[in-house]
């Protein structure tokens, strides 16, 4: 039984390294993505720090962004998170389908627009790194058949990180003992046994969280019927229907903005 349960665990694992092996990089490199596209887009991103007034009323960032690109409006704003980061504005043609518009980059302070790039960049330019970063990860870039086959691997990578617990968790005291012992002076083959054996033993339960929560991510509607079937789940309730402001009520920018902060006065 053991022998079977190896060698399902070892074909089970070289079954999947590829996949695993771009998906852990990419994921590894998407927890730093803020830091890579500041890099990289800096021109787009980074800003002088200003020494004198606050920063121009949010109306002004905006109509500047729009101006860059007629005809469209803006329909969100991310706001600087330091004193060296721009506005990025959204902008797009009312009612547009997604990916149908740009993000607008803009000094807060000064108003200069910065420059801008598409919702859906280049691939293969450094404005689209970070996007293609997250699209391989997420699903190898190959669309919802990538997504399929990135949750079957990782089903699989679920699997094998199981069997080998299985086999390596100790049965006795003194097996207990050897299973977290690396022997170095036996040749190349038993020290990558046990590196491997002690390395899997050591991030197995973080390995098993992150590989369910993925899958469950991926496949969502499939996730969330399953967890149903074991547990009731609470959803957020469905805001209140709201009748259509006339567009003299519509609030603008900042004045949207200082009510948020008014509500919340802690947030940033």
């Amino acid at each position: 039984m053991k022998r079977w349960l190896l060698r399902l665990h070892r074909w089970s694992g070289l079954l999947i390294a590829g996949v695993v092996l771009v998906v852990g990089v990419t994921g590894a490199l998407t927890a730093y993505q803020a830091e890579i596209d500041g890099w990289l887009n800096a021109d787009l991103l980074r800003v002088e720090p200003h020494a004198g007034p606050e920063a121009l009323p949010l109306d002004a960032v905006v109509a500047a962004a729009e101006s860059a690109w007629p005809g469209l409006r803006a329909t969100s704003v991310r706001l600087p998170q330091a004193a060296d980061h721009s506005v990025e504005v959204s902008v797009a043609l009312p009612g547009a389908q997604d990916f149908a518009g740009h993000y607008v980059y803009v000094d807060g302070a000064r108003g200069e627009v910065l420059g801008s790039r598409p919702f859906d960049p280049d691939p293969w330019s450094r404005r689209g790194v970070v996007a293609s970063l997250y699209e391989v990860h997420y699903s190898l870039a190959a669309s919802r058949t990538g997504v399929w086959l990135v949750s079957v691997a990782a089903a699989i990578w679920l699997l094998v990180t199981l069997l080998g617990l299985v086999l390596a968790w100790p049965r006795s005291a003194s097996d207990f003992a050897r299973a977290w012992r690396v022997r170095t002076a036996v040749g190349v083959a038993p020290l990558a046994h046990d590196v491997h054996r002690l390395t899997g033993l050591l991030i197995a339960p973080v390995m098993i969280v992150v590989v369910a929560t993925g899958v469950a991510l991926n496949l969502s509607p499939q996730a969330t019927g399953l967890l149903q079937r074991v547990s009731p789940l609470t959803f957020e309730p469905a805001l209140p229907a709201r009748a259509t402001a006339p567009a003299a009520a519509v609030v603008g920018w900042q004045d949207a903005l200082d009510a948020a902060r008014a509500t919340v006065p802690a947030a940033q």
